[in-house]
């Protein structure tokens, strides 16, 4: 073999090598994109969610966490991810986007409106990574509430004896807050008892 040839056949070598070092420059930690990543990036990076409740309600709020991968599964951090809500009316993320932490993932609350709406919605989460986007989803329902009034009392079984008993009436709004300064109207519809009052307002914990 002549010492061209010889010189040839290493330098053919050498390029081998390097391409399958991966060229020799660029980040270890930088993501593996493989496709559009479009639909949650099926064979290669991913935008994924899990909810800790599928249903929520206006007293029970659920946490959405959301997790980034590429290609090998690793996580990817620091990477900002963009939410919404699809119908936008059922229901209101606590932020509107987050950035994932050293595992690939981030959390936000998701809690039910107070419009007392009852469905089904999915949280949508957007991730771009350089000329990629990625979308991942979950769906969940809602449960809505109603504005309720409670009454109590004092006493269970009232006697002329003992004196009169302390009814209480408690009003709360659609997502279970206590609502104050609203008129309650009070009557015995067997007109066995006395009212102190027809009627009283609520404090500021819902109690008339």
């Amino acid at each position: 073999m002549s010492f061209v040839k010889i010189r040839a056949w290493f330098a053919a070598l050498a390029v081998t090598a390097l391409v399958a070092c991966g060229g020799g420059g660029g980040d270890a930690g930088s993501a593996v994109l493989t496709g559009p990543g479009s639909g949650g990036g099926v064979g290669g990076a991913s935008v994924s969610l899990s909810i800790s409740s599928t249903t929520v309600t206006p007293t029970s709020p659920a946490t959405v966490t959301v997790t980034v991968r590429d290609a090998a599964g690793n996580p990817i951090t620091k990477t900002v991810v963009d939410l919404k809500t699809e119908r936008g009316t059922l229901a209101t993320l606590s932020v509107a986007s987050v950035a994932t932490d050293v595992n690939g993932n981030a959390t936000v609350v998701l809690t039910a409106g107070t419009g007392g709406l009852s469905g089904a919605d999915q949280v949508v989460a957007v991730a771009k990574l350089g000329t990629t986007t990625l979308q991942g989803s979950v769906s969940f329902t809602v449960a809505g509430g109603e504005p309720t009034i409670t009454l109590s009392i004092s006493a269970s079984t009232l006697r002329g004896a003992s004196g009169p008993e302390t009814l209480r009436a408690l009003v709360k709004d659609a997502a279970g807050s206590p609502v104050a300064n609203l008129l309650v109207s009070f009557a015995s519809l067997g007109n066995r008892v006395k009212l102190g009052a027809p009627s009283a307002k609520t404090d500021a914990f819902g109690f008339a």
